[in-house]
Order: structure tokens, then C-alpha cells, then sequence
């Protein structure tokens, strides 16, 4: 192995020693060319990696295989965000308009047409929001434009530099590395976050630390009882090895939850239209390779409209889709 880790004997989440290997893979989108065996749980069927990458050893992982993308990302996402948010007037219309009906309606179309309703969690004037694994800060603005007050969290450096730049607040670090008082903030968010840390009992129990009586703690993550897992089997996207590390199911998430002292207030699934794109048009490579676009035929993103009808037709009904996005709140 190329980094170190330590063998998972027993699920992360209910301890039961039973687990069953499903298959083995590799990094089929960095290259990373290791083999990973994913786990299920017998018993709530969680799922999760039995080489496990050493808690000490993930910067490095992420800094040569991962972290060259999260950079990218951010980059981009200044690049597209800093010329439109640094004129003051600028900043004051944009967020009227979202206050606005029309700025409202327009943003609950969209977020339901493309199957991106991570911010319908509404926030409260002045209410503190912890964005935990901010990356490029994509939250930041929707969420500072409802008043709320919102400081960001990562551990690439990379990242926080580029939102530092935008004139936000992020903290450079790990949750549990970082000093920060108890009951600090209203709201914790961890948008794709949990299911890539090895301890997620740890970080879950540091989030309900972190907030106050009766605040939320606000995730999305892969869902693990998703309908196209069951579909495309060893071939889903969001197995997603080494990287991430434990995949719920809604039950399993609610256990983890009341481990730590946190009700699940609700939950619901549904499927991005991004991310069917990618399901749709990911050429898996050989192992040590990285990840490609299928170029034959015609390009399925062109048809996105119909795709985003089928979806949404689909979360509705069947209410099993990619992502599972939970808001759970401290008893």
C-alpha cells in the first residue's frame, strides 16, 4: 500500500463484526492504484472500507491524488465568483434580487429542476453557520445573503486561500484540530463531508459539541440504498475508494445520530442532474489511470432537460435517490 492504514474489523457505526466484502476496487477517477475492499454491515448495512487510509496519512493522499482537484475547483469557482461579488453595488443588487419573489422563485425552480436542494435549509438573520469542508466557499454567499453568518472550514490550504481572498472567514484545519469553544454555532453544515472521514462518530460527536441547545447539524451525503447503486453495482460513482471512506443509508445515519445526541429532524433523498451526467458519461479507466469522459456518439449532457424531468419523476416517486441530505438537531 501506498499510504497507511489500519484493517476496519468491525462496522463504524453499530460495532457489529460481521461485515461482508462486496467486491474489491481502485481509484477508478485520481489513479490512485491500491485495492480496497468495500464492506457491508449485516446488520445496517452501512457500507464501508476495510483498508482504511490512516487519519494521519489522509493530507498526504489528498495533497497528491485529490487535493490538485479541490484546488482546481476552487480556482475555478474565484474565477467565476470574485469579479461578480467585488463590486459593492454589484453584491447589494444580487442579494435583493434573491430576497426578491422573483429571485426566490427563480432559485426553488432551479434547485428543483437540477435536483440541488442542499440549500433549501433556510437560515436566520444573524444565525452562525460553521461550512465544514467549504472548499471554494460555494455555500457562502447564498447562505450570507439570508443574513446568516457564515465562516468556513477546510483543510486544504488552497481552499481557504482562495476564499480569504473573497474577503470571507474560513479556518484552515480539521474539526477536531482546530480550537474552537462549545456551543459556538447555530448551524453546522457538512455538504459531501462525513462519508470521506474515518472516525465519523468522532466528527459527529465534535459537531454536537460545537453547537448550541437545539441547533442543526446539516449533511449530504451518497445514499447507500440510492437505486442507482443498485443499478450500476461496483460501477457507482460515489464508491468512490479510497476516498470515501463509510456510506449510509438513512437508517444508518439516524443510528450515528443518536449516538450522538442528535434527533434526526428529517431527511430526504434525490439524485443531481450533475451527478447522473457523470454516471451516465464516466469512463472508468484501467487501475493507476485517471478517469475520462466517454466521447462516443452524442454527448448525453446535451439532453439535460429530459434527464432533469426523469429524475425529479423519480425522486418523487420512488424516494431512493444518489444523495441523502438530513438535517439532525441537538436534543
Amino acid at each position: 500500500m501506498e499510504f497507511k492504514i489500519f484493517e476496519r474489523r468491525e462496522c463504524p457505526i453499530c460495532q457489529d463484526r460481521k461485515g461482508k466484502v462486496l467486491f474489491s476496487t481502485y481509484d477508478d477517477r485520481y489513479g490512485q492504484p491500491d485495492l480496497y475492499s468495500v464492506m457491508e454491515c449485516q446488520e445496517c448495512r452501512t457500507c464501508y472500507l476495510l483498508e482504511a487510509i490512516a487519519p494521519n496519512d489522509l493530507p498526504n493522499l489528498y495533497e497528491k491524488y485529490y487535493g490538485g482537484n479541490l484546488a482546481l475547483n476552487a480556482v475555478t469557482e474565484k474565477v467565476m465568483t470574485q469579479h461578480f461579488y467585488t463590486n459593492p453595488a454589484v453584491r447589494v443588487f444580487t442579494n435583493r434580487l434573491r430576497r426578491s419573489i422573483i429571485g426566490v422563485v427563480y432559485q426553488s425552480w432551479f434547485r428543483f429542476w437540477s435536483g440541488d436542494k442542499v440549500l433549501d435549509w433556510t437560515f436566520r438573520q444573524n444565525e452562525q453557520v460553521l461550512d465544514v469542508g467549504c472548499g471554494g466557499g460555494h455555500l457562502a454567499e447564498p447562505i450570507l445573503a439570508c443574513g446568516a453568518k457564515w465562516t468556513g472550514l477546510d483543510i486544504d490550504p488552497r481552499n481557504c486561500q482562495a476564499v480569504t481572498e473573497r474577503g470571507l472567514k474560513c479556518i484552515c484545519g480539521t474539526i477536531d484540530a482546530v480550537d474552537l469553544p462549545a456551543g459556538s454555532y447555530d448551524s453546522i453544515i457538512g455538504s459531501q463531508v462525513i462519508e470521506h472521514i474515518s472516525d465519523p462518530r468522532k466528527f459527529l460527536m465534535r459537531c454536537a459539541q460545537l453547537i448550541r441547545p437545539g441547533g442543526r447539524v446539516l449533511l449530504s451525503t451518497p445514499n447507500i440504498e440510492s437505486r442507482y447503486r443498485r443499478i450500476s453495482g461496483q460501477n457507482w460513482i460515489h464508491w468512490f475508494v479510497p476516498y470515501h471512506q463509510v456510506l449510509f443509508s438513512p437508517h444508518s445515519l439516524e443510528m450515528l445520530g443518536k449516538q450522538c445526541n442528535l434527533r434526526m429532524l428529517s431527511y430526504r433523498t434525490e439524485t443531481p442532474t450533475a451527478w447522473a451526467l457523470l454516471q451516465l458519461n464516466y469512463q472508468r479507466p484501467p487501475r493507476g489511470e485517471i478517469g475520462t469522459w466517454r466521447s462516443k456518439g452524442r454527448p448525453r449532457w446535451l439532453q439535460p432537460d429530459g434527464l432533469s424531468l426523469r429524475l425529479r419523476l423519480e425522486d418523487t416517486l420512488y424516494g431512493d435517490g444518489d444523495v441523502l441530505i438530513a438535517e439532525l438537531v441537538k436534543a
